[in-house]
């Protein structure tokens, strides 16, 4: 990096206080937690994109690097739409997804898409961008 140059970090979080399946609520949401629950305990949780959310560890990371002044953070909240088919594609490239057994991740995503069809076919997740910028220290 040049002397003086800036190094930013961008991310996209579920948005803050949403589950790892957006602002489902109601019975959306127990649906897809069931499915969860029965198919794959060891993946539920706080969604692993928080690594670029408000409460991660990003602005720490820069400062304990000792290699860059104090990181500016700014958000962008967007949302989308998914259908059922772009929804269980999405989840087709999750790690935590990708990681599980073939097997088991297909009772997962039929449990998963049954849930959705359920319940209107398809799931608003709203999303924050980060951005963390901070320039080299002298």
């Amino acid at each position: 990096m040049r002397p003086g140059g800036s190094l930013a970090v961008i991310g996209n979080a579920v948005g803050v206080d949403r589950c790892p399946h957006g602002d489902t609520g109601g019975r959306l949401r127990e649906a897809l937690d069931d499915a969860h629950a029965r198919y794959a305990p060891s993946i539920q949780g706080p969604p692993v994109t928080g690594w670029y959310a408000e409460q991660g560890p990003m602005p720490e990371l820069f400062s304990d690097s000792g290699c860059f002044g104090t990181a500016a953070a700014r958000r962008y909240p967007w949302s989308y739409h998914y259908d059922t088919s772009e929804y269980m594609g999405l989840m087709e490239t999750h790690s935590d997804h990708r990681l599980l057994p073939a097997e088991q991740r297909e009772r997962l995503h039929d449990a998963m898409a049954r849930a959705l069809e359920r319940f209107g076919g398809g799931i608003k997740v709203s999303y924050e961008a980060n951005l963390y910028l901070a320039k080299l220290a002298p």
